[in-house]
């Protein structure tokens, strides 16, 4: 028996979560979950008409493709959530986005302002290096006290 080597044990702390919303506003949702049903519909009504036997493979394989990559992408929609936490803004979505908040020099909010029940409120985040980065937001509110992280304070 040879001898142990401990390993150093990692005293990270877990970040404190500040804010977490939605993603996405809840129009923005329904209306995704709408066009998922028309879709459903009109695909099912279209299943008997189709010449099975005269597809190739290579368009079949395309077709399940594309329900799957329709069916990932909803999946996201309705899931995705924003974070802000004490050390990094996050959104979870296909591929999760996280930016450190001592990574960021710019920020800029981009929204509708009467149709944020529609169109989702954004940052877009400028990190060191060439990064650039867009995060979405249900809550307008929250993307602006994001902005106020950056904002020196009066005394």
């Amino acid at each position: 028996m040879g001898s142990e080597t401990s390993l150093p044990q990692e005293t990270a702390q877990v970040p404190t979560v500040l804010e977490e919303r939605p993603a996405f506003p809840i129009l923005v949702r329904c209306a995704a979950t709408a066009l998922m049903a028309a879709l459903l519909v009109q695909g099912a009504g279209l299943v008997p008409e189709v010449r099975w036997g005269e597809q190739t493979a290579s368009s079949l394989a395309m077709g399940g493709l594309l329900i799957v990559l329709l069916g990932w992408t909803y999946y996201w929609i309705m899931a995705s959530r924003f974070r802000l936490t004490d050390v990094a803004l996050e959104q979870s979505w296909i591929w999760p986005k996280r930016v450190l908040l001592s990574e960021i020099t710019q920020a800029k909010l981009v929204r509708v302002p009467r149709l944020e029940w529609m169109v989702a409120p954004r940052l877009v985040l400028r990190t060191r290096g060439l990064g650039v980065h867009v995060l979405y937001c249900s809550d307008a509110r929250v993307l602006e006290r994001v902005l106020a992280l950056g904002r020196p304070t009066r005394t």
